[in-house]
């Protein structure tokens, strides 16, 4: 009786936001993101069973920080109604992925075709954003970004609806802009949108095209909600910068140079770059000046120095890969007991 009382719920919370969704069904929303697989052919016309879709609910939920409840509750509803990216957030096989593919070269091109013909941002206003988006991952990556006037390897355009892809945009406040794995990396963005900068009021092109080059780069979505590779729009950031989930992400596709230390008579150390012997706090800004023991730790892809009843830890998110940059944590050092 329970289980019945249950899934009457559900179906009536299928209907209403049915109703709120427009054209657009539950289930199609759910399979246009990959929480249900596509129906397609005779399928199509069969309905998903309510003990499914209530699995591709709690599977949204859970993805998206939500409390999961296999319901269409108000904050379930509230999330499926914000503007959002376009890419699936599961795969055609229903498991998560967070990587996909990558450029076998880290010189790209890029190339607008299309400029917005509906913001009022000028043409250099938009190149500024993209340039800037841009930067954000090459700035943790040996990744560099070359402007050229056709045929990049990255592609933008700014289009509305039916553009061709197979993947229509439909209309404001609701899927942003979407873009496609190495290599192709062809990026769009929906021209329907009220694109702008440095305001809460539109949509944040800079932030909304970082994310889509994160893509483009071969990034999936990510389930840590403050990362920019989260799939939903969180407004705009003054001062915005990339997640440590998203470092962490670019930087497992396109590794900085590595270089290995070996820890010498305490206060020495040897860099495999250089093959030189420095003392650790020329090579360790700020670090202990004496080492007894170093490991590192994959889990939280830090370094743990310790000398007598201390432990320093180095953050490994190196911008250039000739340095390794302490947190900013590492000055209150913890005590061993």
């Amino acid at each position: 009786m329970i289980r019945n009382t249950r899934l009457t719920q559900l179906i009536v919370f299928v209907i209403l936001i049915t109703n709120s969704l427009g054209e657009k069904t539950t289930e199609e929303f759910f399979e246009q993101f990959g929480y249900l697989p596509e129906r397609t052919g005779k399928d199509r016309t069969q309905e998903v069973p309510p003990e499914r879709l209530e699995k591709a609910i709690s599977k949204f939920q859970e993805f998206n920080g939500l409390k999961v409840t296999g319901i269409l509750d108000d904050m379930t509803k509230q999330k499926m109604f914000k503007p959002r990216c376009g890419v699936k957030d599961f795969s055609a096989e229903g498991a998560a992925y967070r990587k996909i593919t990558k450029w076998k070269k880290n010189d790209l091109t890029w190339s607008v075709r299309d400029f917005s013909r509906t913001s009022r941002l000028s043409r250099t206003e938009q190149l500024n954003a993209i340039r800037k988006a841009f930067n954000h991952w090459s700035s943790v990556t040996p990744l560099t970004f070359r402007e050229v006037p056709h045929g990049g390897d990255i592609v933008i355009r700014f289009a509305a609806g039916n553009h061709g892809d197979g993947n229509s945009f439909d209309g404001p406040g609701s899927v942003l802009a979407h873009a496609f794995f190495p290599s192709n990396g062809d990026t769009h963005f929906d021209d329907a949108e009220k694109w702008t900068l440095r305001t809460n009021d539109g949509i944040n092109l800079e932030i909304v095209a970082a994310h889509e080059f994160g893509h483009a780069l071969g990034l999936a979505h990510s389930q840590v909600q403050s990362a920019l590779m989260a799939p939903y729009y969180r407004g705009y950031i003054p001062n915005f910068k990339l997640d440590n989930d998203d470092i962490r992400g670019i930087q497992s596709l396109y590794v900085l140079g590595r270089i290995d230390y070996v820890f010498v008579d305490q206060q020495y150390v040897i860099s495999s770059k250089t093959a030189e012997m420095q003392r650790i706090r020329s090579v360790f800004n700020q670090g202990p000046s004496r080492v007894e023991a170093a490991v590192y730790s994959k889990e939280t892809n830090k370094v743990y120095l310790a000398y007598g009843m201390y432990v320093f830890y180095l953050l490994l998110v190196s911008v250039t890969g000739q340095r390794p940059c302490w947190s900013n944590a590492f000055k209150s050092f913890t005590r061993m007991t």
